[in-house]
């Protein structure tokens, strides 16, 4: 099929916006050139050929799109790759299908993914994710629910049997884990009709997932349970005052953990043109909810000012039963406008007395961290490790946004260590995969794309996380760069 891109109107923006399902991705109506996006800030390869386009920074270099779908099968591998890896290591990004967007998490959604079985890599694939807006020229009265009209861009979940696309503005959309071909849009047996988060938190020990989606207008929360075969079994509203953007939330044993931090969509600057119209309000303040994971009242408590994108985990103490929050933590977000990265996310930590209504915080870390993950059989645990990227100080100056090690936390002996890419290589997020006959938290491996820029070639690149002294134990070659994206996920065989 040939697929026409297209972007929504403004007619289209005053439509969806009486529903409360309107969001951040949706603002591909808005004009694609934003006046306030910067021009270009990386350096290096623009993609194939080397050429360093001229434009914002979000489609240049490494961030910039490829071209079409493709896939490639037996593929090289320096290392060895452990036999235990059995299953497919996908990951979501933005790629604009017609090579231009407004924002850099506007994109459409593509996948990549490669597939692990003894010891070989026996496929990599690149797909767009088919949503409504990828390509299909919307009907005059569009006549799809607009919680379908979003990039799905953002995330993978596997669970309950489905692999499900996200970007915490729509509904799902599933794709099948043996090609990452477009099932379609899942609403959960049509018990979802509001947007899904892109991160929703698994119990390792119920199998149940739990996330929220929010909507702006009205403002709002909408918090789910779904248990272990994929069924909701608890939906609640919940009210907050002003459309907060709530990228993350958080899980413990018994608690859930909301952030509603001062990152707010604003209705005049979409309809200005701005092609992701939210504002930094630091006179709304910041504050942390504390509600039963199982529903009801929300306890809500004041924090100093800050955002959130990404948390590492949360847990109730065992000693006293206080929630504890880990995140990355930015001073400010966007003050200069949504194209503005240069404020820098730093480990923090909440530790939220909720019975005296006391909250003490602390910086954990003065380096720049993002894409935190842990082990997901310590989701809302106490836990002793956590890994996360950076940029190595001792490192040649890189664009923002790029990476180039791993640093991996031990909670318990209150130290660090690192792990250095050689070279002009960065990395993506790294997801972590147990180790089937491990014992240990940290037995099992990371995985993660890199990007080097030398050739503008991309890996997928297995690290052992128990040392991150050591070199990777393998390294996939694959057919071509993987721009730098958002969140994967490890999709085990059955």
């Amino acid at each position: 099929m040939v697929k026409t891109p297209h972007m929504l109107t403004r007619r289209h923006l005053l439509h969806l916006a009486s529903y409360s399902s309107l969001g951040l991705a949706g603002s591909t109506f808005i004009d694609a050139c934003s006046p306030k996006a910067p021009l270009q800030t990386t350096t290096g390869a623009g993609g194939a050929g080397g050429a360093a386009p001229t434009g914002p920074w979000w489609l240049s270099g490494n961030f910039g799109p490829v071209e079409g779908e493709t896939e490639a099968f037996d593929l090289k591998i320096e290392g060895e790759l452990p036999q235990a890896l059995r299953g497919v290591f996908v990951r979501n990004g933005p790629n604009p299908y017609n090579g231009t967007t407004g924002h850099w998490f506007l994109g459409d959604g593509m996948l990549h993914g490669v597939r692990l079985e003894d010891g070989k890599a026996t496929w990599y694939r690149a797909r767009y994710i088919d949503t409504p807006v990828l390509g299909v020229e919307p009907s005059d009265g569009l006549d799809l629910p607009d919680i379908r009209e979003h990039q799905a861009n953002t995330s993978v979940v596997h669970h309950g049997g489905r692999v499900l696309c996200l970007a915490e503005i729509g509904l799902p959309f599933e794709v099948s884990k043996n090609d990452l071909g477009t099932i379609g849009v899942h609403d959960f047996g049509g018990k979802l009709a509001s947007p899904m988060t892109a991160h929703p938190k698994i119990d390792s020990a119920s199998g149940e997932m739990f996330f929220f989606g929010y909507g702006f207008l009205p403002s709002g929360l909408d918090y789910h349970v779904v248990d272990s075969s994929g069924q909701i079994t608890l939906s609640q509203k919940i009210a907050v005052p002003e459309p907060t953007m709530m990228h993350d939330f958080q899980l413990t044993a018994t608690r859930a953990v909301f952030m509603d931090f001062p990152l707010v969509f604003d209705m005049d600057e979409a309809l200005a043109g701005e092609a992701m119209p939210f504002v930094w309000k630091p006179s709304l303040g910041s504050r942390i909810g504390v509600m039963p994971r199982s529903g009801g009242e929300v306890a809500w408590f004041e924090v100093e000012l800050g955002y959130v994108f990404h948390t590492v985990n949360a847990y109730d103490d065992p000693n006293d039963g206080a929630v504890v929050l880990e995140a990355i933590r930015y001073a400010s977000m966007w003050e200069n406008g949504a194209g503005d990265f240069n404020t820098v996310g730093h480990l923090h930590r909440w530790r939220i007395d909720v019975e005296n209504g006391n909250v003490k915080e602390e910086a954990l870390d003065d380096r720049g961290i993002e894409f935190p993950r842990i082990a997901p059989s310590k989701q809302g645990l106490p836990y002793r490790y956590s890994f996360g990227l950076t940029i190595d100080s001792d490192a040649p100056p890189t664009p923002a946004l790029e990476p180039n090690a791993i640093i991996k936390y031990d909670r318990e002996k209150g130290n660090s260590s690192i792990h250095r890419m050689p070279g002009p290589r960065r990395l993506g997020e790294t997801t972590f995969v147990a180790d089937p006959n491990g014992s240990a938290e940290d037995d099992g491996w990371l995985l993660a794309y890199d990007y080097d820029y030398d050739n503008d070639s991309s890996a997928l690149v297995v690290f052992d996380a128990r040392d991150m002294s050591a070199p990777p134990v393998a390294r996939v070659l694959l057919p071509r760069r993987v721009p730098y994206g958002f969140h994967g996920t490890w999709v085990a065989d059955s």
